[in-house]
């Protein structure tokens, strides 16, 4: 299991943590639980998201309220947000970019105590071989500003020039 700690990060008004993995055993407690990712603090809440070849689940606590997703094989992108503009916020959970849950959040996150853990936690680690892409996390990453490309710049500036020496030639008819 990895681990890392989020104090530097507390109190940011949006913030997410994003993966993607390919789990290739079921999921299957209490033997099996081929990846997990966990995100919580010192305060009493989590979100933990378990996944397997076959099913996700989400379970946030406290309540260990569940939600529970099929799956197709293959890799997938998980994805939490938390909105923390105006407290206690929100989260939202999406897995390949479809939203599958989204509330009241239990509070702030990140907060000065919080961390997440990620691997795979298996008793019977031969069985699994749960191969990770990546893990993001931090402010989300703003969606960048269309421009014009060095082609589209030469067009516009030609199409300028055309409407240029178009106008000065109707003016130039019209002056006589």
């Amino acid at each position: 299991m990895n681990r890392r700690d989020l104090d530097e990060q507390a109190g940011a008004a949006h913030w997410i943590l994003e993966w993607r993995v390919e789990a290739d055993s079921p999921l299957c407690a209490p033997c099996i639980e081929p990846v997990s990712m966990v995100a919580g603090n010192n305060s009493g809440y989590s979100y933990h998201v378990t996944i397997g070849s076959d099913v996700a689940r989400l379970a946030r606590f406290p309540g260990a309220i569940n939600t529970f997703v099929d799956l197709e094989p293959g890799p997938h992108n998980y994805r939490l947000e938390f909105d923390n503009s105006t407290p206690p916020g929100t989260f939202a959970y999406f897995i390949d970019d479809e939203l599958i849950e989204q509330g009241p959040a239990e509070g702030v996150y990140p907060t000065a105590d919080a961390a997440f853990v990620w691997g795979f936690s298996n008793s019977q680690p031969e069985l699994s071989t749960a191969r990770w892409d990546y893990v993001y996390f931090g402010e989300p990453i703003p969606e960048p500003i269309p421009t014009v490309s060095e082609w589209g710049a030469v067009l516009m500036a030609l199409l300028f020039v055309t409407t240029g020496a178009l106008t000065f030639r109707r003016r130039g008819r019209t002056a006589r």
